[in-house]
């Protein structure tokens, strides 16, 4: 089994060999580890901390023990799971936005028409021509109206 796997966790060299240290040899005194991996105490604190923050050792008091990893990798997981959620909600947010922006720019500068025109009410037969007539006029290329029938308007 290689500990440099644990770099993806974002572990740095130093903590992988205290961690595979301590995995090997179960739990030790702080003094151990400063005397056995040839730290300084102050270094040793702020590694400790951080390995603890993500839950793959056990500090009590001088006391240092590593988590089982089974529990401490899927307490891992589900940090990043939850992270990475929050990342995507934000991610649609912002995608939503943008095409609620984007979407009507698009359609009339690919179209010429905007989009409001094209889902606006009409409220008799000759105010549906009238909006016919003036959507073929301002049409670059081409135009299509699909209809079955006007007779559902009075005349």
């Amino acid at each position: 089994m290689s500990f440099s796997r644990l770099k993806v966790l974002g572990f740095s060299d130093l903590e992988i060999k205290m961690y595979e240290y301590l995995i090997k040899k179960g739990s030790c005194k702080k003094q151990d580890l400063i005397r056995d991996l040839e730290l300084n105490e102050e270094g040793l604190n702020e590694h400790l901390s951080k390995m603890s923050s993500l839950g793959a050792i056990e500090l009590v008091d001088d006391l240092v023990s590593p988590s089982p990893p089974r529990s401490f990798l899927q307490k891992y997981l589900r940090l990043k799971e939850v992270e990475l959620d929050l990342q995507l909600a934000e991610l649609r947010k912002v995608v939503n936005e943008l095409q609620m922006a984007l979407e009507p720019i698009y359609s009339e500068s690919r179209y010429g028409v905007r989009l409001e025109e094209l889902w606006q009410t009409i409220d008799s037969l000759s105010s549906m021509e009238m909006e016919t007539i003036r959507m073929i006029s301002r049409a670059n290329s081409e135009i299509s109206i699909l209809a079955e029938r006007f007779s559902y308007y009075p005349k």
